[in-house]
């Protein structure tokens, strides 16, 4: 009988001999606390575009290679230009024979002006009228080289600015018309993202506003640079530009924005505090020692941090490490 009743007895000296749960926590205050607005978008270049070639002709030279940095001017595209560099020097010529002509024709005024007395007013009309043609056919001759030192140029497809070729549309021998497009180039240096956002949201920003931009490449800093004073018949939306700081980023890459609109005093508690059980968000409050399950609502988060809502009051403790070692009602002992 004896050895029943201290078989039966042993679980009762187990229960007192509980251990306490070493758990980290935290006392619920009011903090200021600021909600994010976030959009998505792509990032993309400040200034990019699409160079198009002006001229007609066989792709000779390809001098720049995808993802090299250009300065404005740098040749991109280079055409077969042999028969354009002969206009230049035909033209070049017909300038020359043109200026030597006037140079004659005025000599020949110079004199008649100086035997004025012994000419006609025939042939002084004359002498004026060669010096005037002579001097019209200078002009066109100039204008001529003009026209035929821009086709020369215009064999070569440059940089409008100074950018990263972000991509080849033409190949080397490839026959090519005037307003072909050849290249992608980029300021990759300055970057921006577009985002619509509601009309209640948008006026709570200003311009300057810091902003987070996160990229699969890693976080962004930026600012909001514009913000547009009509809404996008499209969307509904109001337009806003982030402006992105350099970082390690590429056009074109999805984006997640996050806004700041300013702070409020709220409850607030890190997110690894709460978890979830049966769709129910909770928490273990301490008091006593003793941890207890506690149901709470939850609001908007920002960062590490979420907003409560409903279910704590200030001054409770909460239980913020530890919490997966817990049951209802298991003792605890606070750590530092």
């Amino acid at each position: 009988m004896l050895l029943v009743l201290l078989a039966c007895g042993q679980p009762e000296t187990e229960a007192a001999s509980v251990q306490a749960v070493p758990v980290e926590v935290v006392t619920v205050g009011l903090s200021p606390f600021s909600e994010p607005i976030e959009a998505n978008g792509v990032l993309r270049a400040d200034n990019q575009v699409t160079v198009l070639s002006e001229a007609s002709g066989r792709v000779s030279g390809l001098p720049v290679a995808v993802g090299e940095e250009v300065q404005r001017g740098a040749p991109l595209v280079r055409l077969e230009s042999g028969r354009q560099a002969i206009g230049v020097q035909a033209a070049e010529a017909t300038l020359a024979k043109a200026e030597a002509v006037q140079a004659q024709a005025r000599a020949q005024l110079d004199r008649a002006m100086a035997l004025e007395g012994d000419l006609s007013q025939a042939q002084l009309d004359d002498a004026r009228l060669a010096s005037q043609v002579a001097a019209a056919d200078v002009l066109a001759a100039e204008a001529n080289l003009a026209s035929a030192r821009r086709q020369l140029a215009d064999m070569s497809v440059r940089a409008p600015f100074a950018g990263t070729l972000t991509r080849r549309i033409v190949d080397l021998g490839q026959v090519i018309s005037a307003g072909t497009p050849v290249a992608n180039l980029a300021d990759t240096s300055a970057l921006q993202v577009d985002i619509g956002l509601p009309w209640a949201l948008a006026r709570s920003l200003s311009v300057g506003d810091s902003a987070e931009i996160h990229t699969d490449a890693g976080v962004l800093s930026g600012h909001v640079g514009t913000i547009a004073p009509e809404l996008d018949r499209a969307t509904g939306a109001v337009p806003v530009e982030i402006l992105v700081e350099p970082g390690d980023a590429l056009p074109n890459a999805s984006a997640t924005v996050l806004l700041e609109t300013g702070s409020r005093e709220a409850l607030v508690l890190p997110r690894d505090a709460t978890s979830e059980r049966f769709g129910q968000a909770s928490v273990f409050v301490v008091s006593d020692g003793v941890a207890s399950l506690r149901a709470v609502e939850l609001g908007a988060t920002s960062g590490d941090e979420v907003e409560v809502t409903d279910g704590l009051s200030a001054g409770e403790i909460v239980v913020t490490v530890g919490g997966d070692s817990l049951r209802e009602g298991s003792p605890v002992l606070v750590v530092d």
